[in-house]
């Protein structure tokens, strides 16, 4: 395979995981604000503008909190997606780590990553020392489940009509 089919699957890949992410990131600030802020829409714009935006806190901060929200103020729901799938909180792990290896690290275009190509890609991160990430396309599947997966209770919780 050439380096540029590997370099467009990739960015394909990227694009997917990247985009979704921040979906969830948003439907899990607007979890937080519906609690501090029930549904006084300005009061939840003003906390997802002040506290929640880009840049103000972490995506993993924000996973903590929401956790903690929800196994302590919203327990039947929490429990309820707990009893289908019980690593809500690890898949949020995962999803965080996956997304940031996607973002920031770089493609491995050697020799070794494109006779694998297609069972798997490879991200390099330096750092003293080189780090390889081997991702398939099962990874990959794998991780938009679990980005769905938790999108589609947060938004049956936040839009209770729409589903």
């Amino acid at each position: 395979m050439d380096k540029h089919h590997i370099e467009l699957q990739a960015i394909a890949w990227r694009g997917k995981i990247i985009h979704e992410t921040i979906s969830l990131e948003k439907f899990i600030d607007l979890y937080i604000a519906r609690y501090f802020c029930g549904n006084n829409e300005k009061k939840v714009k003003d906390l997802h503008l002040f506290f929640l935006g880009d840049n103000r806190t972490s995506f993993g901060g924000k996973c903590e909190v929401f956790k903690h929200i929800a196994e302590t103020h919203d327990t039947d729901w929490y429990l309820k997606y707990k009893s289908v799938k019980k690593t809500m909180y690890q898949d949020l792990e995962d999803i965080i780590a996956s997304r940031n290896v996607l973002a920031h690290r770089l493609l491995d275009t050697g020799d070794d990553t494109l006779a694998n190509y297609p069972e798997s890609m490879v991200f390099k991160k330096y750092n003293l020392k080189y780090k390889y990430e081997d991702y398939t396309e099962k990874d990959m599947n794998t991780l938009m489940s679990k980005i769905e997966g938790i999108s589609v209770y947060l938004i049956s919780r936040l839009f209770p009509l729409l589903l």
